[in-house]
């Protein structure tokens, strides 16, 4: 199995600042918000795997600080106090012109924080209870530090999303013309469940991640089993915190080699992708409730672990041949069953013996039923020409009768492709 990635920014919304001239009071009455709860008893059948809405804003934590680190304003605004257009939101409150400070802007907290020193900010945990709670936005944040105040100019800061897209699509076209690979469901393995808005996320512990991230199944991931043109599906995308884990196998040089050990504790932090399908092939096919399990570990390239906030990767899976060329954790066939034994038998046999007038059926059952089936028909229309039979070939192809009209012998010929890979002769004799 190989990867293709590719590496797109996505795109950030901006916050900008008026500047006054004249230092307010901590709590000003621009800082004073009413609040609105609005109690939704909506219908619950609805997917919590749906999108999440990219450029969403619902509120606003800002936190500003002097040239001493003293905290200047704490200022939370929700979407109904928060003014802006064109991919830019605009809150104004007073600082002291030509003053230096710092500040800190974090989106879709979903309500005030109340951290009293920078440490504190920069500390600041944001946490999911389930990996799709997006209803009030993806988590957003931005920084400016040693910004100076000036009369009429305003102060601009760059939010970005917390966490990374990842965009999956499959490429059907180097595998064998025999195998089907459905797809199910898709989700992240390793998904952090917390981040650090205003420093580089790590998790370093497996209680940080969801047992089951960030999910889609069913008619959420159809798009992966259609076809766009040359065996390539359409794109599912999933979304996860950042979660940065750096370069770990150093000797590593293609994606088959981005394996770590169970006992490895950074087994259980790093992020991968979990796709999970029904396969049929000559050889093997899953039954109703098993299913073919691919897994792979993100990052940059086969060492590395890193998945990065506001970045969208692109990944194409492209299994090779049969798509079982692996048997490991990251092409896990515990839920696959065997065809084996193969078979191909002749009813009622291989000599026909009869007289003119009568007629046999003569049939083949072979397994599996997808192998190339050959009745033999050169043969057929040959012992035909010469009078020995007359021929009715069955509606599937797979038998035949003959009406014996004049006394000779004959023989038919019957062969089976690969994975069976067998021939039989039938000797037709007629008295």
């Amino acid at each position: 199995m190989k990867l293709a990635n590719t590496i797109l920014a996505a795109s950030i919304a901006a916050v900008s600042f008026a500047a006054c001239e004249k230092r307010q009071p901590e709590e000003g009455p621009e800082c004073n918000t009413d609040t609105v709860i609005i109690l939704d008893t909506g219908n619950m059948v609805q997917s919590r795997s749906e999108d999440p809405q990219e450029d969403l804003i619902s509120d606003i934590n800002l936190f500003i600080f002097d040239d001493r680190g003293m905290l200047e304003r704490r200022i939370y605004a929700t979407a109904a106090q928060i003014q802006g257009s064109g991919g830019s939101i605009h809150i104004r409150t007073g600082l002291l012109s030509e003053g230096t400070y710092s500040i800190y802007a974090l989106a879709n907290a979903g309500y005030p924080l109340y951290p009293d020193t920078e440490q504190e900010v920069l500390e600041t945990r944001y946490y999911f209870t389930y990996p799709d709670e997006f209803r009030t936005g993806i988590p957003m944040s931005g920084q400016f530090h040693g910004c100076t105040v000036r009369k009429g100019q305003p102060v601009e800061i760059k939010l970005v999303r917390n966490m990374a897209k990842i965009s999956v699509s499959i490429d059907r076209s180097r595998l064998d013309k025999d195998v089907s690979f459905y797809v199910n469901s898709i989700s992240i393995g390793g998904c952090p469940k917390v981040v650090t808005p205003f420093m580089k996320n790590t998790i370093s512990s497996g209680y940080d991640t969801f047992l089951k991230g960030f999910s889609k199944k069913d008619s959420q991931v159809s798009v992966l089993n259609s076809d766009s043109g040359w065996g390539h599906s359409g794109e599912v995308s999933v979304y996860m915190f950042e979660n940065m884990q750096g370069d770990l196998l150093e000797g590593a040089e293609n994606d088959s080699d981005k394996v770590l050990d169970p006992s490895d504790p950074k087994a259980s932090v790093c992020s991968y992708i979990e796709i999970r399908a029904d396969y049929a092939s000559d050889t093997y096919y899953t039954l109703p409730g098993d299913e073919l399990i691919y897994r792979f570990y993100l990052g940059d390239n086969p060492g590395n672990f890193d998945v990065k906030r506001n970045t969208h990767y692109h990944i194409t899976i492209t299994p090779e041949n049969s798509g079982l060329g692996e048997s490991s954790w990251r092409v896990d066939q515990s839920g696959l069953s065997s065809y084996y034994p193969y078979f191909m038998k002749i009813t009622p046999g291989t000599f026909i013996r009869g007289k003119v007038g009568e007629s046999f059926h003569i049939r083949c059952e072979y397994y599996p039923r997808s192998a190339k089936f050959d009745i033999g028909m050169e043969e057929l229309e040959y012992d035909r020409q010469r009078g020995i039979y007359n021929y009715t070939i069955d509606n599937d192809g797979n038998g035949v009768t003959l009406a014996l009209k004049k006394q000779g012998s004959g023989i038919l010929y019957m062969e089976t492709g690969a994975p069976i890979n067998q021939s039989e002769i039938i000797t037709v004799l007629v008295e």
